[in-house]
């Protein structure tokens, strides 16, 4: 490290702290990367942590540059990764909490994505011609067989499956693919 005139430091001479940044970078870094245990966290925290000890020089009482500087990269570090934990069982807790991830394999805003998509095709399907819209609801929306839908509306399955042909014929027709993506 270069020998930095500690009292321009201080009084925050532009260039004496761009030359203790060049010198003290790579150790404020090695510093928050002990702490953090991640390359892209420690490189953040190293800017944040030059902006703190800069608005802190004034208070510098030439105790030791090098010890100082640690004290605050490492307490900033820690205080780093103490909000990363609390935002990690923040977010545990939110999805343990949604009714959207019960088995915890989607996120909640692919979840809540889907919820929100098929809410807007439920009031789409409304459009539908009738003899359409409750074939196709029974097939889709209430994942019915072809069987089971012949038997609760007494169709006959060719007409189950004509129906369905043709309300996504509709849908296709009156439809803009883009809206439901």
């Amino acid at each position: 490290m270069q020998e930095i005139d500690v009292q321009k430091l201080v009084q925050q001479d532009s260039s004496v702290f761009r030359l203790f940044i060049r010198s003290y970078q790579h150790y404020i870094y090695q510093l928050a990367y002990g702490v953090l245990r991640h390359e892209k966290d420690a490189e953040d925290a190293v800017q944040e942590i030059l902006l703190k000890i800069y608005h802190a020089l004034p208070g510098y009482r030439q105790e030791g540059l090098k010890t100082w500087v640690r004290q605050i990269s490492v307490r900033h570090a820690i205080d780093l990764k103490r909000k990363r934990t609390r935002r990690t069982d923040r977010d545990d807790d939110l999805e343990k909490a949604s009714p959207y991830l019960h088995d915890g394999k989607e996120s909640l805003d692919a979840r809540l994505m889907e919820q929100m998509r098929n809410d807007y095709l439920r009031k789409r399907l409304k459009e539908l011609p009738e003899n359409y819209r409750v074939v196709i609801h029974a097939f889709y929306i209430d994942e019915k067989s072809y069987e089971e839908i012949a038997q609760e509306y007494n169709l006959e399955l060719s007409a189950v499956k004509m129906r369905l042909y043709r309300g996504r014929q509709w849908m296709k027709k009156n439809w803009r693919e883009d809206e439901f993506r």
